[in-house]
This record gives structure tokens, C-alpha cells and sequence, in this order.
């Protein structure tokens, strides 16, 4: 007699091109060769995701796209679940969906920048010459430490940036002034286990930035900085070592560029 384990791969996926996040997962935990088919095929989670409301959780420096497929089906059945919770019309349950963290007792100048999908989160003092990276379970009252540190310059810390490249991997950019008042910008990628228990970092490469700048987005390999104007950028290829100095014209809405050295 036939059944629904007969039925070739192919035409299961056409048949779920557009089914949402919850049925892919119902379906997943009532049939083995449903379960099979999400924990072998991207494309299936890809086409649901585009058009669903329903987001999955990422564990930090993936995307997606990265993420071993094996993995999804566990991510996609904590954010169904968690949506029906959400959802759910009955008594409500008190959960604790973040942690705590107090920074008073460190210092009134020091930035909290928590990692999206980790337990991690960058410490810095925006006056100060160090980052570091803690676990957001930790005691208020612990004191940040040299293990904990990922930089730590001979200068001042003005600004930073993340960016998920995949793969377990986030870039952090760092751009500070030194103590020969010049101002640096250098990148640091964090490498994030698969539960995001534990981290290594490696420093990579430094440049020299112009017109001294007050703050940093990184974007693939390109950084733009805003300088002290309201009317001036700079835009920098991190590999090729070159730049742009941008200024909009806002009335003519022309941009006028002139190449950095």
C-alpha cells in the first residue's frame, strides 16, 4: 500500500514551496522522512522564512545561509514554540527573555553592546583604552578582567562596529585615537562556537584614518566613518588600503568624492 514515504523528495519540497515555519515543523515531528527532508534541505527553510512573520533564532557570527542544516529544525522549533507561548490566549507565564546587566558599579562612562545570538557582550569605556567581551550571566559585582579583553590600545576608544560574516564569525571594527593623536581603525574577528559557549579572536589588520573621525560602520570589506562635519564622510576599502572622502551636496543632491592616499 502506497505512503507518504514513497513519495519522491522532489515533489515534497514543490509541494511545501510556500507552507509556513510552524507546518515544516508539525510536519517534521509527525513523519521520519519529513524530519529527514528538513535536516538534509536549506531550500526548504529558505522559501519558508521568506515569507513568513516567524524569525529563528541564529546563534551568533552565523547567518542562515551558514548555519549547519542539521541545526535549523532545533532553532525553528524553539521559535515556533516560543510563538505560541506568545500567542497563547491562556494565564501568562512570566519568562526571563534577557539578562541583567548593571555596569553602575564599574564605571558611569562604560557601553554595554551585546552580540546578537550569543550569551556574550562587548564592555567598553568610551574614554577608556580596552574592550572586552563577558558573559551576560555574569555577577554585577565581577570585575572585568585581562582574560576577558580583545583589545587594548595605547589611546582612546571612540567608536565600534559589528558586523555576522557566517560561519561562527563576527567582525568587530574599532576605531581609536592613539596616543600620537592619529586615528586607527582596526578589525578583530570573534569566532563563536556552534553554542556560542565559547569564543577565540583574532586581531587583524590596522589602517590609518584621516580627518579625524568621529565614529565607524563596517560593511563587508568597506568602512564609512563620520568625521566632526555634518557634510563629510569617508569611505575605506579595508583590503585595498584606499578611500574616498564623500561630501553630499544636499541642495543640488549631486555627491562630490576626491580619493584619499
Amino acid at each position: 500500500m502506497p505512503s507518504i514515504h514513497d513519495v519522491p523528495t522532489e515533489m515534497v519540497l514543490k509541494i511545501l514551496d510556500g507552507a509556513r515555519l510552524r507546518d515544516i515543523v508539525s510536519l517534521a515531528q509527525a513523519s521520519s522522512k519529513f524530519y529527514t527532508i528538513a535536516k538534509e534541505y536549506r531550500s526548504l527553510w529558505l522559501q519558508a522564512l521568506a515569507d513568513d512573520v516567524i524569525d529563528i533564532p541564529i546563534p551568533a557570527g552565523h547567518t542562515i545561509h551558514t548555519v549547519p542544516i542539521s541545526s535549523i529544525f532545533a532553532f525553528a522549533l524553539r521559535a515556533v514554540s516560543i510563538r505560541s507561548v506568545l500567542s497563547s490566549s491562556g494565564p501568562a507565564k512570566k519568562y526571563r527573555l534577557f539578562h541583567k546587566t548593571d555596569l553602575r558599579r564599574r564605571d558611569p562612562r562604560t557601553i554595554c553592546h551585546p552580540i546578537q545570538g550569543s550569551g556574550f557582550s562587548l564592555i567598553y569605556d568610551y574614554l577608556g583604552n580596552s574592550v572586552h567581551l563577558i558573559k551576560e550571566s555574569r555577577r554585577e559585582d565581577d570585575e572585568l578582567s585581562p582574560e576577558d579583553r580583545v583589545l587594548h590600545i595605547e589611546g582612546a576608544i571612540k567608536s565600534l562596529d559589528l558586523e555576522t560574516i557566517g560561519n561562527g564569525e563576527v567582525s568587530l571594527t574599532v576605531l581609536y585615537k592613539s596616543a600620537d593623536e592619529r586615528s586607527y581603525v582596526e578589525s578583530i574577528t570573534l569566532s563563536f562556537s556552534l553554542d556560542t559557549q565559547t569564543y577565540t579572536h583574532k586581531r587583524g589588520r590596522v589602517s590609518v584614518v584621516a580627518h579625524d573621525p568621529i565614529s565607524v560602520v563596517k560593511s563587508s570589506n568597506m568602512i564609512l566613518c563620520c568625521t566632526e562635519s555634518e557634510t563629510e564622510f569617508l569611505l575605506f576599502h579595508v583590503e585595498r588600503q584606499v578611500g574616498l572622502r564623500i561630501t553630499p551636496r544636499l541642495k543640488s543632491g549631486l555627491v562630490s568624492t576626491k580619493r584619499l592616499g
